[in-house]
């Protein structure tokens, strides 16, 4: 219920839908601030679990009636019309899920270097994409998240190759969520100093292929990825230097998140 973590915004995005035949489960980890608070103004199932992320979504896999499930989170928000998107291709396409990606927006007023211009940036080079999905119930059958008593980072990732292992047809939705981030660069720091420390985690759920794999889709080290940057560069060239400075500073603080979780346990 703070900076960009607003679920009552995520909840009011939801029920201002076009399309209104749907249910929402919130699994609550215990918060300390206004979230069930918030939550009861709403007509919601509201949860609450000791849990890290992946144990929340299986928590809520466990009761969702629906026939199609999205996994959301509370830095979210929904079009008025994504839904009844959702639906229609469904519908008309007969697929198994459908893909639906991100534009980020800042949480508040970005500072001089904004690491929200410079995220969309770099989701637009392809680098962890932040692809989530809506899944036919069917589809998913008995497949989980991947658990852990501590928390790990991409268990979206490792769930969805579960899923997509089944070769599933896959319909797009036009219209993005929106992500919203804080645009500081000691959020971004902060962050990828966690999720440098949740890999070592990550890293028993995966084999070593499956490892290069998630790090080559988490980077901007690929063939289009640098293609896509000389035309973005050579159109709007005061952005090489910011850029190059917002992924030296996420990687570092990624590495060293990792090593120091690796080191000293």
């Amino acid at each position: 219920m703070s900076g960009n973590k607003r679920i009552d915004r995520l909840l009011s995005s939801i029920f201002n839908q076009t399309y209104n035949n749907f249910e929402v489960i919130v699994v609550d980890n215990f918060s300390k601030d206004k979230t069930r608070e918030a939550c009861t103004k709403f007509p919601i199932v509201f949860i609450q679990e000791k849990c890290t992320i992946s144990k929340a979504n299986n928590v809520a896999l466990q009761i969702a009636k629906g026939k199609y499930i999205i996994f959301l989170d509370s830095d979210m928000e929904l079009p008025a019309s994504f839904l009844e998107e959702c639906a229609r291709i469904i519908e008309s396409k007969h697929v198994d899920c459908v893909k639906m990606e991100f534009t980020c927006v800042e949480s508040r007023k970005p500072p001089f270097l904004n690491c929200v211009k410079l995220r969309n940036l770099e989701l637009e080079l392809g680098a962890a994409p932040l692809n989530i999905y809506c899944y036919s119930a069917e589809i998913i059958g008995n497949t989980k998240f991947p658990e852990s008593e501590n928390p790990i980072v991409g268990e979206e990732y490792i769930f969805r190759n579960y899923l997509l292992r089944k070769k599933l047809k896959v319909g797009l939705a036009k219209t993005k969520i929106l992500h919203y981030y804080d645009p500081s660069v000691t959020w971004l720091i902060r962050r990828c100093l966690k999720y440098g420390r949740w890999f070592v985690e990550t890293q028993k759920h995966l084999t070593l292929s499956e490892e290069l794999k998630f790090i080559q889709y988490n980077t901007v080290i690929k063939k289009h990825s640098l293609c896509t940057l000389k035309r973005v560069i050579k159109s709007k060239p005061s952005l090489l230097f910011p850029f190059m400075l917002y992924i030296y500073m996420k990687y570092l603080a990624f590495f060293l998140g990792y090593l120091t979780k690796k080191v000293f346990t």
